[in-house]
């Protein structure tokens, strides 16, 4: 392409300049200075690169370690790479496309390759370059990936493969039964095992099997139909949340089951869709055991994330904290510890394929010990109403006691249907939080 301008110069003089263009830059070649005997070339470097706008559902989020590589799946079959070393600052670095196919779910391996449901296929990707390594085709009805870091387990079509991080099959065994299943092992542990599976039949049992496919734990919850999604408790390996439908149509909820107690309690019911975040166990400085997790509830025009606890030896649900994403709703859930194991950055998906990223401290409420003295002088069933802080003391002043359960009835009068649900759910701690 060539240009012609005029210049500052007398109106006898005209320069010219050459742009050549290559698929990601621009170089252009013009005389230098005003003896124009010199050329010089300038080059924009990342002209036209494949940036885009994500204009699709997000399904999947993940994190690739040491690379701080954050990279989205989409409903349109995009998966984006993004460089995310600066925290809530991302930049975007390339896209892969799959047309008129569903990018559904990804998974890490501890090599910087992830693997990536598209459809009926599963690619292997090198993160580092965005390339395609390898693939596994026409898989039918797969139901879910995991990946321990240096194996993959794939369930479809009732089978359970296990693939090396190259996609070595290791392990393929079919049964009509199996659904959902756990594999918790070392990053770097190369030997070939297989902690456990877990499924939930047609009987509505829990099972838990061995390598060998022996049931070792079984629980009947008479209440759901099917289950969507199970997590075992990373510091606790005798609980589980089982997120799923219930036999009633059109309920869902969350269930946490204990192998130890031999039980299980509802955490929470009437979502959206059953899904379940981060459980943990947490042991108070009473030595009171309660087990933790994070719900996802869709509204029209925004997503809550609630914070539960649990105290299963009370059957208690407590809601201690909770976020929310504006004029947009949530489709999937990332969190990386930065520092402290007690801070995190949140990167949350949504429907309209954009990322919303922002810090959060686990401990960011703190209960506010009362002076035994003043908690004598209040009724049983009072609650404080209204808390007050002074900047300059310090201080938090609690007053204008009134019954707990008429100030909560107004509140979720406010939050509509949503909150009515929860009322009959949860019983809320008597303490400033």
């Amino acid at each position: 392409m060539q240009k012609e301008y005029q210049t500052q110069q007398p109106e006898s003089l005209t320069n010219f300049e050459l742009a050549f263009f290559t698929s990601t830059s621009i170089n252009i070649v013009r005389p230098k200075g005003i003896t124009q005997s010199i050329l010089e070339t300038c080059i924009i470097e990342n002209f036209n690169h494949p940036f885009p706008t994500p204009s699709s559902k997000l399904n999947s989020l993940i994190m690739v370690y040491p690379l701080s590589v954050l990279i989205t799946c989409h409903q349109n079959g995009d998966i984006i790479f993004y460089e995310a070393s600066r925290g809530i600052n991302i930049d975007l670095i390339q896209k892969l496309s799959f047309p008129n196919q569903n990018c559904i779910q990804l998974q890490t391996f501890y090599d910087n390759k992830i693997a990536a449901i598209v459809s009926e296929n599963i690619f292997l990707i090198d993160t580092s370059q965005q390339i395609i390594l390898n693939q596994l085709w026409n898989l039918k009805n797969i139901v879910q990936i995991i990946s321990n870091y240096d194996k993959l387990a794939i369930s479809y079509n009732d089978c359970i493969q296990i693939v090396s991080t190259d996609f070595k099959s290791l392990f393929l065994e079919c049964q009509t039964q199996f659904s959902i299943f756990n594999s918790d092992q070392d990053i770097v542990q190369n030997n070939y095992t297989i902690d456990e599976i877990v499924f939930f039949d047609s009987q509505s049992n829990f099972n838990v099997c061995d390598f060998t496919l022996q049931v070792t734990y079984m629980l009947k919850i008479s209440q759901l139909q099917n289950v969507v999604s199970v997590l075992r408790v990373v510091n606790d390996d005798t609980v589980y949340f089982l997120a799923g439908f219930f036999i009633q149509q059109g309920q869902s909820g969350v269930f946490l089951v204990s192998k130890y107690l031999d039980k299980y309690q509802l955490a929470q019911q009437d979502i959206y869709y059953p899904s379940v975040y981060l459980p943990r166990k947490i042991v108070n400085e009473y030595g009171s055991v309660f087990y933790s997790f994070q719900v996802h509830q869709q509204l029209s025009f925004f997503s809550v994330i609630f914070e539960i606890q649990i105290d299963i030896n009370r059957n208690i649900n407590y809601v201690v904290g909770f976020e929310y994403v504006n004029i947009d709703q949530e489709s999937t859930y990332l969190s990386k510890t930065i520092g402290s194991s007690e801070n995190f950055i949140n990167y949350i998906g949504t429907s309209s394929g954009l990322i919303y990223t922002g810090k959060q401290q686990t401990q960011r409420y703190k209960e506010l010990k009362i002076s035994s003295k003043f908690l004598q002088a209040s009724q049983k069933d009072d609650e404080i109403q209204e808390i007050i802080q002074s900047a300059q003391m310090g201080m938090y002043e609690c007053d204008q006691w009134m019954d707990f359960q008429f100030i909560f009835k107004q509140f979720y009068y406010l939050w509509k249907q949503f909150y009515h649900s929860q009322l009959r759910t949860y019983n809320y701690a008597s303490n400033c939080r």
